[in-house]
């Protein structure tokens, strides 16, 4: 019966952002994936990370935001990057593969004013700008061994710029990935409202 009411809740939430975004002219709500992504086993489609679960996150983080730089990496249409940006973050960016879903994300923030807020179409395997950013989010974008690459290339960006690093995953599925000599758990978060958890992670000591 509560797994039912959690459902029907879900749902009557998305149908109510859903029409308030149609409203306004916004695109966040619907999940998405181009046929490319739907028929790939390395990437996964964009759905949204729900307001206040996003918002819950960042209030948790233990940096100085006005000297943080924020990067969604499987931004798609740009629902975390709207959280981030009601956040002091210094910067805020996101990276996505899709793009179709990239022209998504840059025409939500230019609908909201967010022109600060950069999009960038392009894979995260090859990016090269992660030395740029501190606070990293990804909910479940990859397979395992995509991932893995993703970790090793910001990773890497610690010896020519050491710096403290939080990386965010929700929906944990390939956590063990994270489990490495120089990074810790430092909390654990619970999205009730799609019964998934976040990992943070960071090399703070």
């Amino acid at each position: 019966m509560r797994d039912l009411l959690v459902k029907c809740k879900r749902y009557g939430k998305f149908l109510c952002q859903f029409a308030v975004e149609k409203m306004r002219g916004l695109d966040f709500t619907l999940p998405a994936a181009s046929e490319e992504i739907q028929n790939s086993r390395e990437y996964n489609g964009y759905c949204k990370t729900p307001e206040k679960h996003m918002a819950l996150i960042l209030q948790s983080l233990r940096v100085p935001y006005a000297e943080s730089s924020f990067l969604d990496i499987g931004c798609g249409k740009g629902a975390v990057l709207r959280e981030a940006s009601k956040v002091p973050f210094r910067r805020v960016a996101g990276i996505e593969l899709d793009g179709e879903l990239t022209e998504i994300a840059r025409r939500n923030m230019k609908k909201l004013g967010l022109e600060r807020v950069e999009c960038i179409q392009g894979n995260a395997v090859t990016f090269e700008r992660y030395g740029e950013f501190n606070v990293f989010f990804l909910f479940n974008p990859f397979s395992s061994a995509v991932l893995s690459q993703v970790l090793e290339k910001i990773l890497q960006t610690l010896e020519d710029s050491p710096r403290e690093i939080y990386i965010i995953y929700h929906h944990p599925v390939h956590y063990h990935l994270l489990e490495v000599p120089g990074l810790h758990r430092e909390s654990v978060l619970y999205d009730r409202l799609k019964n998934y958890e976040t990992y943070i992670y960071t090399n703070r000591t």
